[in-house]
């Protein structure tokens, strides 16, 4: 992994101008997701031109060989650039990303399945589902609706929590059980300063709930 000296220098080769040009001049800004959608952007087009190249069916060059070699050197100075920018934390006072991306992140870290739960009429996103939504072959259903206030596309520094309700349901019930599980101090006015440690404990809550719910569904209440 690069460190910030070294991120900084390699944006100062590209002379570009936007976030990466900013970063080259500035250092790193508050808020990285327009430096990781550009520097995206760049490594792409820089893979692809690094394909073509390759594709190129003649007698040998000199000058094709040094083009070569100067791609894959830029394909992989981006890639460098790239990979420290997505491992960078924000700002979450000034951060625009997606509020859900840590959680997301948190939630595969942990090894649960997760989704986007869209509302049916205006398939607009409005929380994160965690956990097995479709009945399984049992015909039991455990899952976690992770809410953020109205919409999960808020940006991380309007965030003000996170509400987790816990649905349940064996093959012999006629509805789901629902329980609250988790809900963000102050929630939903949760203060943006604790974004990062109230997002992990509500991802630990989400994976404890999943899991004695996916236990009690499988071994029985009566058995417990």
């Amino acid at each position: 992994m690069l460190t910030q000296d070294q991120a900084v220098a390699l944006a100062r080769n590209f002379r570009e101008t936007g976030p990466v040009g900013e970063l080259a001049v500035q250092g790193p800004p508050s808020c990285f997701a327009r430096l990781r959608l550009r520097l995206g952007e760049l490594l792409a087009e820089s893979q692809g031109t690094e394909a073509a190249l390759g594709m190129v069916d003649g007698p040998d060059d000199v000058l094709m060989d040094r083009g070569k070699e100067e791609m894959a050197t830029i394909t992989r100075e981006l890639a460098g650039l790239h990979a420290w920018a997505s491992e960078q934390p924000c700002a979450p006072e000034a951060c625009e990303c997606r509020a859900d991306r840590l959680l997301r992140r948190r939630l595969t870290e942990a090894r649960l399945p997760e989704q986007t739960g869209y509302l049916p009429t205006s398939r607009r996103p409005v929380c994160v589902l965690a956990g097995y939504p479709e009945p399984r072959d049992d015909g039991s259903v455990v899952y976690a609706v992770i809410d953020h206030r109205n919409s999960i596309a808020h940006a991380v520094r309007v965030h003000r929590g996170w509400r987790v309700r816990l649905v349940t349901r064996n093959d012999e019930q006629a509805a789901a059980d629902t329980q609250l599980v988790y809900e963000s101090p102050g929630y939903p006015d949760t203060a943006v300063s604790d974004y990062r440690a109230d997002t992990q404990a509500c991802a630990d809550a989400v994976r404890a709930a999943l899991r004695s719910a996916d236990i009690r569904l499988r071994v029985g209440d009566d058995e417990l």
